[in-house]
């Protein structure tokens, strides 16, 4: 039986579900092939190889050369300091980026009317009319489209018919999508079902940061600038307008970009489904 325990504690280290499950298994039974792993830790077998690739990936398991292939965890005191070690150093570069941070939205927000209105920047209140407005400005991308954000925003956007379709349509088009999501970020089979046709385009990148809750996306370096924020399931946006601070945030999601991890193969396993051909 999965021990139930250790699959939350190795969570709480940074491990996605499927792969704190997979690891599981493995201390316990030593050593299994994937349809064992698959089978005894409640892991689909479409994703049981991505899983254990990231894994190997990481260095935490070795495999095999046999058919079929067996897998067999790492020591643990190395996995977990490794995982440590890897959390400190984005804790030190989170600390770095603090105040950075901070004078970026100080900046926006002063120059923001009380009233929420400006002549280059404005402000909507409500989930449905954030995603409606982002839509409306990816419309008129012609470069590109970099978006960050937590679990919640992923999942909301998700659900925006508008957004996905627009994005779908921008991507069809030949402009660049980077993604920036939550390292921990589970989606439903009906939220995967959405959101892997975008990631099917050659023209979309993805990778991974902590959910650390910051949230924006900038289109072009000189047409807008989101900074969405999430309360109580009430999302807020300042659109920016200002060349500015849409290129401080452009700068800022670069030097995020750059620290971010390349996302766990298990997030793309069922991709193959969901191909496109440019026009």
């Amino acid at each position: 039986m999965l021990n139930i325990d250790l699959v939350e504690k190795l969570k709480s280290f940074g491990f996605t579900e499927y792969q704190a499950k997979a690891l599981s298994v493995l201390f316990e039974r030593s050593e299994s092939t994937a349809k064992d792993i698959s089978k005894y830790g409640g892991i689909p077998e479409t994703k049981v190889y991505a899983v254990l690739d990231s894994l190997d990936d990481m260095g935490f398991v070795k495999q095999t050369l046999g058919r079929p292939k067996r897998y067999k965890a790492m020591d643990i005191v190395e996995i977990i300091n490794k995982m440590i070690s890897k959390h400190r150093e984005m804790i030190r570069d989170l600390e770095n980026r603090k105040q950075e941070t901070i004078g970026l939205v100080k900046k926006l927000l002063k120059e923001t009317s009380v009233n929420g209105v400006t002549k280059k920047n404005y402000y909507i209140i409500g989930e449905n009319p954030v995603f409606r407005e982002l839509a409306r400005h990816i419309v008129d991308a012609e470069s590109h489209v970099y978006i960050i954000g937590g679990t919640a925003t992923y999942k909301k956007g998700i659900r925006s018919i508008e957004l996905v379709r627009t994005l779908n349509e921008k991507l069809r088009g030949g402009i660049e999508v980077r993604l920036i999501i939550p390292k921990n970020l589970e989606l439903s089979d009906e939220e995967l079902n959405k959101f892997l046709p975008l990631l099917s385009w050659p023209n979309t990148l993805v990778k991974m940061l902590p959910n650390s809750g910051t949230t924006f996306a900038v289109i072009d370096n000189k047409a807008v600038g989101f900074a969405l924020s999430e309360g109580n399931q009430i999302y807020s946006v300042n659109v920016v307008r200002d060349p500015d601070i849409v290129r401080n945030f452009e700068d800022y999601f670069i030097r995020l970009w750059n620290k971010a991890e390349e996302a766990s193969t298990e997030l793309f396993t069922p991709k193959k489904a969901y191909g496109h051909q440019l026009a």
